[in-house]
């Protein structure tokens, strides 16, 4: 048997060839060549026969297909090349019987001949590996995935072609490859190598002129099409012709000429990803979501999947990326690179230069403009399978010169911040642990027969932990180095909230640490509305309580939730009923930015605002119980605004209602601080009407 894809698809045996039957069973067997003997996912085979419309029934129609493409060996006394998997499908196939296979080692071998002097021996060699090819890959098949397979392909032939030229020029055939070369540029404009090729050919013939104008005609393309000059090969190469320097001629061709040739060598793969998670538990949904976007032809074969993982500090949105990328390896074979954008580990310019490094270019070559860099890392990354992975981002501008041009890569990037100006990004945000999935994890920790033991005090301390990973590892380790201690032990250490965050400590792991990171990066008046929002006593709080709260108007309050809301230190939601939105600190943050009010904020000022927040809330419970115009102007409060007001006195029992969680909560506090209001006050009582 043998399959053939270096052309249309064709199976051949006994010197015979036999075509598939029906298209989508061919679009399956191409795709399980171009990754014989590796499995391929369903939805993959899927995506590739349907792309973006699949029918509720595309599984079983491939089991269909398979079905059939196996009877179509079966019953030419095949065995079947076919082998199903549990994700999946794979092609079987043993040297020599897949032609690319053939292809690929026929180059191997004549830059192995080459690389010992023998130049014409290593010429045939590579024609016989060309002459495999009997049309363009694949022909006549469609589809995204198969494209972005077909010009892998082509780039591998035409690559071959141009080493096979690069020899026939080392024999000396100068002019036997000029319009070969004319044809090839033809159909290739922007491969400076050809130009290259064309223009030492031409030289070597004596044609200096004309080899000075395939210059002059590159660099108009380059400029036209691309807006950048040639690279530094075709300028050196003009150069040299301009001088007549006498190193660019060759001697005429003598048939058994045997001299020493450095082929190409082939582009460095770099595999750069940091080891997986070996404990990672759940997100069953959120790997889901970033494994559909970046699986390789989903795509338009343009435009690079970007997959943003974003969330506050220690949600665990590193672990995941990684977990992502491992799961994404066999859909990305040409490489992955990584790189940490944290502002400790190395700028966009450092990380540009590692990936241009990684890739093959000299450290020498690397251009010093970073847009040139640039330039040159997305020609690197054209037509090629890479991930490239950039864990730990700031802000967007640090991502845009490392995104690469070709739609065959794919980028995953976390980020503490939302991403929200990354054009295409598709956003996965990961989500607390729930109580089992963090009970789960902390089992792979510390072993399941102690949390079994203490399985009460194993539930208080995920609870303590907020469903955090990062806390849950750093009280998993704390218990995994002292053998002697019990859950309980570490659980009732934790029960004070001025020791928690103590207590979530190990190492160079800290929640303190990890969420002061974000802190730090906040303007100032972010940072002073997460401190006050530490005093209250309440789960969730509307934005005229931060108005309160800072003493300010409540637009100015809600721009600062949000600031805090983008660098996932605080959670928004949406009211019942489309009201407005709900802001609530989570606990392990309630914690942190409590101890920065101890720090940075006097006891007065904390009095201060939270006596404001409860004159505010008597102002408006007030004004909800008198809602006629003029009711309740005896308690006048400078951080709410006509609208506020205006809302409430509209339909004040809706507006009791909703706020009544804000109101008890305030009540409550202000009696455990021993406050009191006007006499005749009450904020959960019923509206009176103007009659009384």
């Amino acid at each position: 048997m043998r399959v053939e894809i270096l052309g249309p698809l064709r199976v051949g045996y006994h010197g015979q060839h036999f075509r598939l039957p029906g298209r989508r069973s061919q679009v399956i067997m191409a795709l399980l060549a171009l990754e014989a003997n590796r499995v391929v996912p369903m939805d993959r085979l899927i995506d590739a026969v349907w792309e973006d419309t699949p029918p509720s029934t595309a599984r079983g129609q491939v089991q269909i297909c398979l079905s059939t493409l196996r009877r179509a060996f079966t019953g030419r006394d095949l065995a079947s090349p076919f082998e199903t998997h549990r994700c999946g499908y794979l092609l079987r196939v043993a040297d020599g019987q897949l032609d690319v296979d053939v292809f690929g080692r026929l180059i191997a071998e004549a830059r192995s001949i080459a690389s010992v002097g023998d130049l014409a021996a290593a010429a045939e060699r590579l024609r016989a590996a060309l002459a495999l090819w009997t049309g363009p890959a694949l022909a006549g098949l469609p589809g995204r995935i198969l494209e972005a397979g077909r010009k892998r392909l082509e780039e591998l032939r035409t690559a071959a072609i141009e080493e096979r030229i690069r020899l026939d020029l080392a024999l000396g055939r100068h002019e036997e490859v000029v319009s070969e070369l004319i044809w090839l540029i033809e159909r290739h404009r922007l491969r400076e190598r050809l130009y290259a090729l064309l223009m030492l050919a031409l030289y070597r013939s004596g044609r200096q002129a004309e080899a000075l104008n395939i210059y002059h005609a590159a660099r108009t393309a380059f400029v036209d099409l691309l807006g950048i000059e040639p690279g530094d090969e075709l300028r050196r190469l003009e150069q040299g012709i301009l001088r007549g320097e006498s190193d660019l001629e060759l001697p005429t061709h003598r048939a058994d000429t045997r001299r020493t040739y450095q082929p190409a060598a082939p582009r460095p793969t770099p595999h750069q990803l940091p080891t997986d998670t070996a404990d990672f538990v759940g997100r069953q949904d959120e790997v889901t979501a970033a494994c559909n976007a970046l699986a390789p032809g989903r795509a338009d074969g343009r435009a690079v999947p970007v997959v943003s993982v974003t969330g506050r500090a220690g949600i665990g949105k590193s672990a995941l990326a990684l977990h992502v990328a491992h799961r994404m390896l066999p859909g990305y074979p040409d490489g992955q690179l990584y790189a940490s954008l944290d502002p400790a580990h190395g700028r966009t310019e450092q990380v540009l230069r590692r990936f241009l490094r990684a890739l093959g270019v000299d450290r020498a070559d690397i251009p010093a403009e970073i847009d040139e860099q640039t330039q040159l890392y997305r020609s690197r990354l054209a037509g090629q399978r890479i991930l490239v992975v950039l864990d730990g981002v700031t802000d967007e501008s640090q991502v845009q010169p490392l995104l690469p041009g070709s739609g065959t890569c794919g980028v995953l990037v976390t980020s503490r911040s939302a991403l929200v100006g990354l054009p295409g990004a598709h956003r996965v945000r990961p989500r607390l642990l729930s109580p089992a999935d963090g009970l789960r994890l902390l089992a792979k920790i510390v072993g399941h027969r102690r949390v079994d033991t203490e399985a009460d005090a194993a539930d208080a301390l995920v609870t303590f932990c907020g469903g955090l990973p990062l806390a849950l590892r750093i009280a998993g380790a704390r218990l995994t180095a002292r053998e002697h201690w019990g859950i309980g032990q570490l659980v009732a250490r934790m029960r004070d909230d001025t020791r928690l965050l103590d207590e979530l400590e190990h190492g160079p792991l800290s929640v303190r640490a990890s969420l002061a990171g974000s802190y730090r990066a906040l303007p100032d008046g972010p940072r002073r509305l997460l401190r006050r929002l530490a005093l209250l006593d309440c789960a969730q709080l509307p934005a005229w309580v931060a108005a309160a709260l800072l003493d300010t108007d409540p637009n100015v309050a809600e721009d600062l939730l949000e600031q805090l809301t983008d660098a996932q230190l605080v959670d928004a939601d949406r009211a019942p009923g489309g009201g407005q939105p709900l802001y609530r600190l989570p606990a392990l943050v309630r914690v942190f930015a409590a101890e920065r009010a101890d720090v940075e904020d006097t006891a007065v000022i904390r009095e201060q605002s939270l006596r404001r927040v409860w004159a505010t809330c008597l102002y408006l419970s007030g004004t909800a119980s008198q809602p006629t115009e003029g009711a309740g102007t005896d308690m006048p409060s400078p951080t709410v605004t006509d609208a506020v007001v205006d809302r409430l006195r509209a339909d004040p029992i809706s507006w009791l209602a909703a706020e009544l969680p804000t109101l008890m909560a305030a009540v409550h506090q202000a009696a455990r601080l021993g406050w009191q209001g006007p006499a005749g006050d009450d904020v959960t009582g019923t509206p009176r009407t103007a009659s009384g």
